[in-house]
């Protein structure tokens, strides 16, 4: 196996920044012919994936606001193993957005994910069991989310 991951944040203003995260994985099986095991695409290894948010943020000593749009992409993955009936995965892409507000001991977040209500399911997200093939899980449409945080 080989892959890699990157990620960073630039800072555009004091308040206005810009990050991205980039990972790949890739894996083959090492032939073997006196045990049968041919040079094929190792299984259950995930796509190319990216993100890029944009976020604004206003920070005091005791309270602060953010707020973000983030992309996400994931490539399709077609290096698969057909040996056990894994199947490719078509690409995707997903916009989420995330706002929050952090007063003294308390931090609450709201999000939304999915905002265009894409339908897709992620490479590795499947339910199996040994006897049959799996069967892919898809990822929910929109989804509206609040966390609520106090720390002392």
């Amino acid at each position: 196996m080989t892959g890699g991951e990157i990620e960073g944040t630039f800072s555009l203003t004091d308040r206005l920044a810009l990050s991205g995260a980039l990972d790949a994985v890739r894996g083959r099986q090492i032939e073997d012919a006196a045990a049968g095991v041919p040079g094929a695409n190792l299984a259950e290894i995930p796509p190319v994936r990216s993100r890029l948010a944009l976020r604004y943020d206003v920070r005091s000593q005791r309270s602060g606001m953010f707020g973000e749009v983030e992309a996400a992409h994931a490539a399709s993955q077609t290096r698969v193993d057909g040996a056990v009936r894994e199947t490719p995965t078509p690409a995707y892409s997903v916009v989420n957005l995330r706002a929050g507000a952090t007063y003294r001991v308390l931090r609450v977040v709201v999000g939304l994910t999915n905002l265009l209500n894409r339908t897709y399911a992620e490479h590795l997200s499947y339910q199996r069991d040994p006897f049959r093939s799996g069967t892919k899980v898809y990822e929910p449409g929109r989804n509206v989310f609040v966390n609520t945080i106090v720390a002392f």
